[in-house]
């Protein structure tokens, strides 16, 4: 007697391990985002200094890496909350950014907003079957 495997079960499956993957690419994103904003890099956005902007980035971004760590345990929920954070992060980004807005805004953004689509993606599937 064989077992047969769900085909749906299984692609939830293929599909949560190539999230996860993503997810950690972005959560290493983040943590290159975060070194670059603290040490001052060239590469982070040029703020006034004193007026909190490099705090409220900071916070956005961690919000957004906070929210994939709790992807990984609650698919719907920290999917959601990592898109809404990667909305804000990306606003905040574009208001920020003395150029190339949109462009910085979809580097800052574009991770979370990808890996919270495909947590949602799962949660969605795994919903189904």
């Amino acid at each position: 007697m064989t077992m047969q495997r769900d085909p749906a079960a299984n692609s939830v499956n293929e599909l949560r391990l190539v999230t996860k993957a993503v997810a950690l690419l972005a959560i290493l994103t983040a943590v290159l985002y975060g070194r670059a904003i603290l040490g001052g890099s060239l590469y982070a956005i040029e703020s006034t200094p004193g007026q909190g902007q490099d705090l409220l980035l900071l916070v956005f971004l961690g919000l957004a890496t906070l929210s994939l760590l709790a992807a990984w345990r609650w698919e719907g929920l920290g999917g959601f909350v990592s898109v809404l954070s990667a909305v804000l992060l990306g606003g905040l980004v574009y208001v920020l950014a003395d150029h190339n807005r949109l462009m910085m805004a979809v580097f800052y953004g574009s991770p979370f907003m990808v890996a919270g689509i495909l947590f949602l993606a799962c949660w969605w599937r795994a919903r189904r079957t």
